[in-house]
């Protein structure tokens, strides 16, 4: 993989912590590499070597897909990421051609054959193709079963120092950070910093979905 060499002077600081291993949090740790001297990666649950799904990832279970979008946004952060998708076993298609949508009521979307391919995969599987590219970068650390918390507040100041987080064995620690991350996914570490730090929270707006969908894995012979 290939590097910029960045200069001490346009380092940001000496330490970023991102809470979450996964899609966000790995993205965000390639980005924080190149401007902070460390990068730790703290998640919950235990990384798993192969592609199989954890509990931290609610819909890992499900088919997944990766959007030419996303797709040219993972080649910026990681040259020739698509080619390791490829290898790491998920299939090459082409969304406008090779999946028919389908509505109630409606004719089938017709079949176009767009000028970009993506790639059809499981979650796990891009995930782990995704922490092995992280894994390569000399200052980023990932550590997984590290439950984060708390994000520590500075009582002078408000400011976000570091985080209190539970080790694999047990043990309460701390961990000074110049930057923190969250993205754990479902956002109460910042909520919680927001309360003790005595700022206001942000307003919520509740948005009803009346979706619901199941799927199903089968073995091709």
């Amino acid at each position: 993989m290939r590097r910029e060499t960045v200069s001490k002077s346009n380092y940001l600081g000496e330490r970023a912590i991102v809470v979450g291993g996964g899609l966000a949090g790995l993205s965000a740790a390639r980005a924080l590499s190149d401007r902070f001297r460390q990068v730790v990666i703290l998640d919950r649950d235990e990384l798993p070597d192969s592609a199989t799904p954890r509990p931290g990832v609610p819909q890992g279970k499900h088919p997944h897909s990766l959007l030419g979008g996303g797709l040219k946004a993972l080649e910026q952060l990681f040259p020739g990421f698509g080619n390791e998708l490829g290898r790491a076993g998920a299939v090459p298609i082409n969304r406008g051609f090779d999946m028919l949508y389908e509505i109630p009521g409606q004719d089938a979307w017709p079949r176009i054959k767009f000028g970009w391919a993506s790639y059809a995969m499981s979650r796990p599987l891009i995930e782990l193709t995704l922490r092995r590219q992280v894994e390569r970068l000399t200052n980023v650390k990932v550590q997984g079963r590290c439950r984060v918390l708390n994000i520590i507040v500075e009582s002078n100041t408000g400011a976000a120092t570091g985080i209190c987080y539970r080790t694999p064995d047990g043990n309460v620690e701390t961990l000074q950070s110049d930057l923190i991350i969250d993205a754990s996914g479902n956002g109460s570490l910042t909520l919680e910093f927001l309360k003790a730090s005595g700022r206001r929270a942000p307003e919520e707006t509740s948005i009803g979905v009346n979706m619901r969908y199941a799927s199903r894995s089968i073995r091709s012979r």
